[in-house]
């Protein structure tokens, strides 16, 4: 189990694509961050969204 870090709670995240740039998205989210995101890989990117905002997570992708 991951550890919850309460303080994130809220707080707004951007993340630059690339790599690894999807696990932190997931990551942040997962700590109830705000996060918004940035990447040249558009339908995996916007997958990322559907599958995290139907776990009523807040995540934004340009």
């Amino acid at each position: 189990m991951a550890a919850i870090y309460t303080d994130l709670d809220g707080k707004v995240v951007l993340v630059t694509g690339g790599g690894i740039g999807e696990a932190i998205v997931r990551r942040f989210a997962e700590q109830k961050c705000r996060v918004a995101f940035i990447d040249i890989a558009r339908d995996r990117s916007e997958q990322l969204v559907r599958e995290l905002t139907a776990r009523g997570l807040d995540v934004l992708f340009e």
